[in-house]
C-alpha cells in the first residue's frame, strides 16, 4: 500500500474518533501479519499524525513522504549513517 486515505464528515469529533480506530485497527492488522511471516517489523515510536484538510496539504505532504526516505543515509536516527 502506497498510502491510506480516510475521509470523514465535518463533525471534528467524530471524526477523529473514526480516524482513531481505523488507524488503531490498520497497526494491529499489521502487526499480527508481520508475526505470521516473522518479519523484523516495529512501530516507529515516535510519529507525527495530521488531518489533512485541502488537496495543497495533502500533495505537500505526500511529497515530503515520498521523497523523505532519499534523506536517511543523513538522518540522524540512521545508525549506520
Amino acid at each position: 500500500m502506497d498510502e491510506l486515505v480516510i475521509i470523514v464528515g465535518r463533525d471534528a469529533q467524530i471524526g477523529r474518533l473514526y480516524v482513531v480506530l481505523i488507524v488503531n485497527q490498520y497497526k494491529r492488522m499489521v502487526t499480527i501479519t508481520a508475526r505470521q511471516i516473522h518479519a523484523e517489523f516495529a512501530w516507529q515510536a515516535r510519529f507525527y499524525d495530521h488531518i489533512i484538510r485541502d488537496a495543497p496539504s495533502y500533495h505537500r505532504i505526500k511529497h515530503y513522504i515520498v521523497n523523505n526516505p532519499k534523506n536517511w543515509t543523513n538522518d540522524g536516527f540512521n545508525k549506520n549513517g
